[in-house]
C-alpha cells in the first residue's frame, strides 16, 4: 500500500581485496516506489536503501523507512546489519532562488561565510571550488562535501552533501533511533550553513 509501483534494476557491484584483486559482479535490485514516485525502496542482495527526491520533513521520510525495515524483517529473519547511513544532498541554485524571491541575491546572502572561505582577493562570481571534511562522531562518522560547482545538469550551484553513517554490528531495533540521531546531526550542520536569503526562500508558503 505504501510502495505500490514495482520494478527491477541491474547493478554492478565492485569488491576490492588484497590478493584477490578486483571482482565485478552483476546483481539485481528490486524497486518499490510510492504512487507519486517521490520515494523508492531498493532491495538488493546485501542491502536495503531508500531514496527521496523531495519531502517537507525528515519525519515523513523516516516513517516510510520504518515501513520498509519492518517489511524486510517480516520476510527475512534473522537480520544482522553491519552498516547504517543517512545522506542529504542539497543543490542550491542562486538564479532559481533570485527569480522566486524577485530580487538579486549573492552567494553570501544564501550561504554563511564559514562555507565560502577563499583566499583574500578572490571573487566568488565565476569561481568554482569544493572541499571534503570527515569528522568522528560519538557513534560513527560525518562526512561533508561542499563547494561552488557547475555542471550540465544543474548549472552553477552550491552543493552541500552531508553523509552521516556508522559501520559495525547493531540491532535492527536500534535502527530508527539511530537514524533520528543522524538526522538531528545533519540538520544542525545544515542550519549552520543557511544564510538569510536562503532561510527566507525556504519558508513554508502558508507562513508568508
Amino acid at each position: 500500500a505504501h510502495f505500490p509501483t514495482f520494478g527491477t534494476q541491474m547493478t554492478k557491484q565492485v569488491s576490492i581485496s588484497i590478493g584477490d584483486g578486483v571482482e565485478v559482479r552483476d546483481e539485481k535490485a528490486f524497486l518499490f516506489s510510492t504512487a507519486a514516485d517521490d520515494v523508492t525502496v531498493s532491495l538488493g542482495v546485501s542491502s536495503i536503501a531508500l531514496e527521496a527526491k523531495r519531502y517537507t520533513h525528515h519525519a515523513d521520510f523516516l516513517t516510510k523507512a520504518d515501513v520498509a525495515f519492518k517489511a524486510l524483517e517480516a520476510v527475512y529473519q534473522p537480520i544482522a546489519p553491519t552498516r547504517l547511513g543517512l545522506r542529504f544532498v542539497n543543490a542550491i541554485k542562486r538564479d532559481v532562488i533570485a527569480k522566486e524571491l524577485g530580487r538579486s541575491v549573492s552567494w553570501t546572502d544564501l550561504v554563511t561565510d564559514g562555507f565560502l572561505k577563499l583566499p583574500n582577493g578572490v571573487n566568488l562570481d565565476g569561481t568554482l571550488f569544493s572541499s571534503e571534511v570527515t569528522s568522528p562522531m560519538p557513534k560513527g562518522v560525518l562526512t561533508l562535501r561542499c563547494g561552488l560547482l557547475k555542471n550540465t545538469a544543474q548549472g552553477e550551484h552550491f552543493r552541500f552533501d552531508m553523509d552521516r553513517y556508522m559501520e559495525g554490528s547493531f540491532e535492527m531495533s536500534q535502527t530508527m533511533g539511530l537514524l533520528e540521531g543522524f538526522a538531528s546531526d545533519l540538520y544542525s550542520l545544515f542550519d549552520s550553513m543557511v544564510g538569510p536569503a536562503l532561510a527566507e526562500w525556504m519558508e513554508p508558503v502558508d507562513a508568508k
